[in-house]
């Protein structure tokens, strides 16, 4: 699986989503709407900036995405100006 978070990092084509500066349940909607639309469009892989902060959509995100239908895995971006601030999502 970490070759598809690779190449989703690598490809500036990777479907985005930016929650940064959004109230966690609103961000958390607009993702669930983001998956369910990438998931009719085939992608495998997509990608949330969420941005650094304190961390509250950060973990937020992810405690959702951890039971989340149709997410087989989520990590943190290996890219140094992402690390910390963009999630990507592996889709199943």
């Amino acid at each position: 699986m970490h070759h598809k978070f690779w190449a989703a990092e690598m490809d500036p084509a990777t479907p985005a989503l930016n929650i940064h500066g959004h109230w966690p349940d609103d961000a958390l909607r607009e993702v669930e709407n983001f998956i369910n639309h990438a998931l009719l469009q085939n992608h495998e892989v997509i990608k949330i900036i969420h941005g650094h902060g304190a961390g509250v959509l950060k973990n937020a995100l992810a405690n959702r995405l951890k039971t989340a239908p149709h997410v087989a895995a989520f990590q943190d971006s290996n890219v140094s100006h992402e690390s910390g601030a963009v999630t990507y999502i592996l889709l199943t």
